[in-house]
């Protein structure tokens, strides 16, 4: 018999195009209060330098994994650099609003449900980057997925070949989730069980997980996500942390942002992303896209990833439905 789980959720996700903020070790806030604009550079400089610096290959993010619709959430990076050295930390907050960053932490809020990424880089004072970056490509950082009314699918969209990986549902505030059934596309069958869950995958593919999920109204929901079960590459462990970040929802005639956020392990590896909007007008090739859709509906959007890993076929092929409306 399955056990009622209450949901208490802390898991986020971004919208909006990304807004890049350059900090130093000043511990005065800059404020943004529409946090939109994207390539937005603002620096806040030590007195003094000294010369020891950080290695911008130790920069970790703590990053919040979920959150709900409307919450402040607050990323943090580490080491601190201080006053120690001539750097500083420029953040690149994808989707959200009403942003503050400091020296060592950036604080956003993101409006609607969907996923979101927020990554940091350490640069030189001077300008110069300390980890070189290929264009439109994104730094250390991770993904939040929000809610808002509906629960969701959270987990890798990319998994390595007889590696566990770990499924959850995000739930919207309140919500109690008392039975749900899952399976996960590969024969192995439903597995009646309350998330967390774990399975690996012993065939290359893609392969679509279901989950019927019931919540304490009585009230039932068909939930999916697709995930590109890839081979094992020595030293790319990052490879789950790919992702398709947008919102889920959009209005009609309104550019949805769209980015696919590419770990640092894979970001010297993945030669292109082009994406089908999933209503008949042409592809694009970009990292960080945007798309005003012309009537109500729901889209399936894909994102196709190259990679010289698997010549001449898609690495990965990400997935996300977008629900369009016809009135904010």
């Amino acid at each position: 018999m399955q056990k009622q789980r209450s949901s208490s959720l802390v898991r986020i996700l971004l919208l909006a195009p990304a807004l890049v903020l350059a900090v130093g070790c000043d511990k005065s806030p800059m404020n943004f209060s529409n946090g939109t604009s994207d390539g937005m550079n603002s620096a806040l400089k030590c007195s003094s330098f000294e010369t020891t610096k950080v290695d911008a290959s130790d920069l970790k993010v703590e990053v919040v994994p979920t959150a709900q619709a409307g919450q402040v959430v607050t990323y943090k990076a580490s080491p601190d650099l201080g006053c120690s050295s001539n750097q500083k930390i420029e953040w690149s907050v994808f989707g959200g609003s009403d942003t503050t960053a400091s020296s060592q932490e950036v604080t956003t809020t993101f409006r609607k449900s969907g996923v979101y990424s927020v990554t940091a880089t350490v640069v030189d004072s001077a300008g110069g980057m300390s980890r070189k970056l290929a264009s439109d490509k994104v730094g250390t950082g991770g993904t939040t997925v929000v809610v808002s009314d509906a629960p969701v699918i959270v987990g890798p969209l990319v998994g390595i070949l007889h590696s566990t990986m770990s499924y959850d549902l995000v739930t919207p505030s309140g919500m109690t989730i008392v039975s749900s059934s899952w399976n996960f596309g590969d024969g192995s069958g439903a597995q009646l069980q309350l998330p967390p869950i774990a399975h690996s995958y012993s065939q290359l593919g893609v392969k679509t997980i279901t989950a019927d999920v019931q919540d304490s109204t009585g009230r039932v929901y068909h939930l999916s996500q697709r995930v590109n079960v890839v081979g094992i590459y020595d030293g790319l462990t990052c490879i789950p942390q790919i992702a398709l970040t947008s919102p889920y929802e959009g209005i009609v005639g309104e550019d949805v942002p769209m980015r696919a956020f590419i770990p640092a392990c894979m970001q010297s590896l993945i030669t292109s992303v082009t994406w089908n909007f999933g209503d008949g007008s042409p592809t694009v090739t970009s990292v960080t896209t945007a798309h005003a859709f012309s009537t109500p509906g729901d889209y399936t959007v894909t994102a196709v990833l190259m990679s010289p890993l698997t010549p001449g076929v898609p690495f990965a092929i990400l997935t996300r439905t977008i629900h369009i409306t016809g009135t904010i």
